[in-house]
C-alpha cells in the first residue's frame, strides 16, 4: 500500500513537472537546467521533441546510474522521467489555454518555476529524481572525489544556462535563472515542510528548575547534557531543547526569570521528526 501510495505521489509530481513545461517554460524557450533544460534548448533550436530527447539522454544515465543508486530508485525514476516525456509531448494543452496565461516570459518563470519546484519536490519525497543531473553529479563525484557534488550541480545547470543565453538571447538567462531560483526554493519548502522550530541550548547553574518549568508548562520535552567548563574545569549541565515558534518568547521569559546569567544560544531548525513535531521521515 505504501508503495502505491509512493508511486501515486511521483505520478501527481512528474506531471506538475510536465506541465510546466508545456504551459511555461517550452512556449517561451526558457531552459532551466539540467537534463529537461537541454531539451528545451534543442527544440527551441532545430523543434526537437523535448519528451522524446529527455528520455533519450535520461536512459543511458540510468544505466549507468544502476549498480550506484539501486533498481528501485532508478526503476521509479525512469518511471518519471517515461510519464514527463509522454505528457510533455503527446498532452495537448488547448494553445487558448496556454497563450492566455504564458504570454508573459516573467510570470511564466515565476510560476513555472514554483510548479517545477514542487513538482520535483513530491518526486524526491518518494525516493525518485525526474532527471538524470543529480546521478551525473554524483557519478562524477565519485570518479572525481575532491569535486564537491554542490559544485558539479551548479557547472552542470550553469552551462545550460550559459549554452541558452549564447545561442538564444542573452536574456533567456537570466529568465532561466529565476526559474531555477524559485523552483529551489519551492523545492525545499515541500522537502523540509513547514514544522520549523527553534533550537535553544541553555547553559545554567539553574538547569534543573528551568527544565522542570520546560517539561511541566510548555509540555516539551527538555535533554540535560553534561558538560565541562574548559577554563574553570567546572561541571556543568545543558539543556538542549525544540520549541515551535509560537513559544520561542515564552522560552526566553522562563529563562530569564529563573536566572538571568544563563547563556543561551539559540539556532534555527529547519525540520524536526519525533514527538511533539513531524513524524515524517
Amino acid at each position: 500500500m505504501k508503495t502505491f501510495r509512493e508511486y501515486i505521489w511521483i505520478t501527481i509530481g512528474a506531471a506538475m513537472v510536465a506541465f510546466a513545461f508545456s504551459i511555461f517554460f517550452i512556449p517561451n524557450n526558457i531552459a532551466p537546467g539540467g537534463v529537461s533544460g537541454v531539451a528545451t534548448l534543442l527544440h527551441a533550436l532545430f523543434n526537437w521533441q523535448v519528451g522524446l530527447v529527455m528520455l533519450i539522454i535520461n536512459i543511458p544515465i540510468y544505466a549507468i546510474s544502476f549498480k550506484k543508486f539501486g533498481r528501485v530508485r532508478v526503476f521509479r525514476s525512469l518511471y518519471a522521467t517515461v510519464l514527463m516525456s509522454v505528457i510533455i509531448d503527446y498532452v495537448m494543452v488547448p494553445s487558448s489555454f496556454v497563450n492566455s496565461i504564458s504570454s508573459d516570459i516573467l510570470l511564466s518563470s515565476i510560476f513555472g518555476g514554483i510548479i517545477m519546484g514542487a513538482g520535483i519536490g513530491l518526486v524526491i519525497r518518494n525516493n525518485a529524481t525526474t532527471g538524470g543531473t543529480d546521478m551525473i553529479a554524483t557519478l562524477l563525484h565519485g570518479w572525481f572525489p575532491n569535486i564537491s557534488m554542490s559544485w558539479v550541480l551548479f557547472g552542470i545547470e550553469f552551462l545550460v544556462i550559459l549554452a541558452a543565453g549564447i545561442l538564444l538571447e542573452p536574456i533567456m538567462a537570466l529568465y532561466a535563472f529565476i526559474a531555477i531560483f524559485i523552483s529551489t526554493k519551492v523545492l525545499d519548502f515541500v522537502l523540509v515542510g513547514v514544522n520549523t522550530a527553534k533550537a535553544f541550548i541553555i547553559v545554567s547553574e539553574k538547569s534543573s528548575e528551568i527544565a522542570k518549568i520546560i517539561i511541566e508548562e510548555m509540555e516539551r520535552g527538555a535533554t540535560i547534557l553534561h558538560g565541562q567548563g574548559a577554563f574553570s574545569g567546572d561541571s556543568k549541565n545543558v539543556i538542549l531543547c525544540i520549541v515551535r515558534r509560537n513559544q520561542i518568547s515564552k522560552l526566553r521569559t522562563i529563562i530569564k526569570t529563573i536566572d538571568e546569567e544563563a547563556f543561551v544560544i539559540v539556532h534555527e531548525v529547519k525540520e524536526v521528526l519525533g514527538e511533539g513535531f513531524s513524524h515524517n521521515v
